[in-house]
C-alpha cells in the first residue's frame, strides 16, 4: 500500500499527515460525536417526558402482575363558565334588545334557544311563550368601566330599572330589564382591588 503524504504548512510549521491516518481519526471523531449526540438526545427526550408528565398531571398507576402498565391522566372536575338561561316570550324582541341595545352578539341560535354574548359574558335565551306567567330571572354581570357602559346604553335610549350609583358594598352598579321582565344588573367593584 502506498501512502501519499498531505503537507499542511503554516509560516512556522510544516508537517506530513497520511491520508489513511487522517481518515481513521476523522471516522473515530465522527463516531464519538454521534455517540455523544445520541446520549444528549436521550437526556433531552427524558427531560421532555418529565416535563410532559409534570405539565399534564399524568401519573403512573400501580400495576398488577397480569396488567399492562398504563399512564392515565388524573381527571379533576373544573367549572369554567356559568351561562344563565332566561325565559323569553318573543325571541325577535329579545334578540333586538340584547344585540341592538346592549351590544351583545348572537353566538348560537338553535330552535327555541339563542345564546348571546359580549366580552366574557354569555346569556342563554329560551323561548317560552308562557314566560309572562312565570317568575322572572336575573343576572349580575360584574365588569370593568361600568360608567362607560352606562353612558353607552344611555346614548342608545335604554331605560334603566335603577340608575348608576355606588352601593355601600362598594359596587358601582345599575340595572336594566329586558322586554320579558328579566333583570340584568351591571356592576364594578370600586373598593381596594387587592383585597
Amino acid at each position: 500500500m502506498v501512502i501519499e503524504p498531505i503537507v499542511e504548512s503554516s509560516p512556522n510549521l510544516t508537517r506530513n499527515v497520511s491520508r489513511k491516518s487522517y481518515a481513521t481519526s476523522n471516522t473515530t471523531m465522527e463516531a464519538r460525536f454521534n455517540l455523544c449526540m445520541l446520549g444528549s438526545m436521550r437526556v433531552l427526550f427524558t427531560c421532555l417526558l418529565i416535563a410532559l408528565f409534570a405539565a399534564t398531571g399524568l401519573k403512573a398507576q400501580p400495576m398488577n402482575v397480569n396488567e399492562t402498565p398504563l399512564i392515565t391522566p388524573e381527571v379533576k372536575p373544573e367549572m369554567t363558565e356559568l351561562i344563565p338561561s332566561l325565559a323569553v316570550a318573543d325571541m325577535a324582541k329579545a334578540m333586538d334588545f340584547y344585540t341592538r341595545k346592549l351590544g351583545f352578539g348572537v353566538l348560537l341560535q338553535n330552535g327555541n334557544y339563542m345564546a348571546v354574548g359580549r366580552d366574557l359574558v354569555q346569556i342563554g335565551l329560551v323561548l317560552d311563550r308562557g314566560s309572562a306567567k312565570m317568575r322572572k330571572g336575573s343576572c349580575y354581570i360584574q365588569m370593568g368601566a361600568v360608567d362607560v357602559f352606562y353612558r353607552e346604553l344611555q346614548n342608545k335610549g335604554v331605560r334603566f330599572t335603577s340608575e348608576l350609583r355606588t352601593q355601600p358594598s362598594k359596587m358601582r352598579e345599575f340595572s336594566v330589564t329586558d322586554p320579558d321582565g328579566n333583570m340584568l344588573v351591571f356592576g364594578e367593584y370600586m373598593g381596594n382591588k387587592t383585597q
